[in-house]
């Protein structure tokens, strides 16, 4: 991956039926990772009441990967996911490096590959549930 940094699920494109548990298991120190809940629409933004497994960091020491469990309730609905790590090489995000995946994709119009895609360009990553450190200082300095 760019930087050596590791910057992807794999496999990224999991089909996996009700009951299923899906593990995700991080790797590639070092890295502080999420596995977020997006959607088709919108790859790169955490989705409306979607999972996000919150920061995982992975350091040198450990001897087994820090892991994080999804359990398929329904595997008729694709679950896109991301990592919504904002720091990447050449100033992309993990996002925007294919960091990237989708469970259970339905249709040939929603393909994962569009969905990557359109990752590879997104510019609003995790701005739907998070304010900025810049927007927190302009809210702090108008309530000066």
């Amino acid at each position: 991956s760019p930087g050596g940094i590791t910057t992807f699920y794999s496999p990224n494109n999991i089909p996996a039926p009700n009951g299923t548990i899906v593990s995700f298991q991080f790797s590639g120190f070092p890295g502080n990772h999420t596995v977020t809940q997006s959607t088709f629409a919108s790859p790169c933004e955490p989705a409306a009441g979607g999972f996000d497994s919150g920061w995982v960091f992975v350091n040198s020491s450990q001897k087994t990967p820090p892991t994080w469990n999804l359990t398929i309730t329904n595997d008729r609905a694709p679950i896109w996911f991301f990592c919504k790590q904002l720091k990447g090489p050449n100033n992309k995000t993990h996002c925007n490096l294919e960091m990237t995946g989708v469970i259970n994709v339905q249709a040939a119009n929603k393909s994962f590959a569009s969905f990557q895609a359109a990752a590879s360009v997104a510019s609003t990553v995790g701005v739907s549930t998070q304010r900025t450190i810049i927007n927190l200082c302009d809210e702090l300095i108008r309530c000066l």
